[in-house]
């Protein structure tokens, strides 16, 4: 469920908010940071942590 995606969102959203300048990167740093900490790519974007950098641009 969405129980352990909280903790992984939580420590992904870390990281992708460290390497995001606050531009598009998201798509950029997404795919190595969801193979490495083993979470889906859906589970990011389904959180809102891509989507809310991408109108922030």
């Amino acid at each position: 469920g969405n129980f352990w995606t909280g903790v992984s969102e939580d420590a992904v959203s870390g990281h992708i908010q460290l390497l995001i300048p606050g531009e598009t990167a998201c798509f950029a740093c997404a795919p190595p940071l969801v193979v490495a900490s083993g979470v889906d790519e859906r589970t990011l974007k389904r959180e809102g942590v891509c989507a809310a950098s991408l109108p922030t641009t």
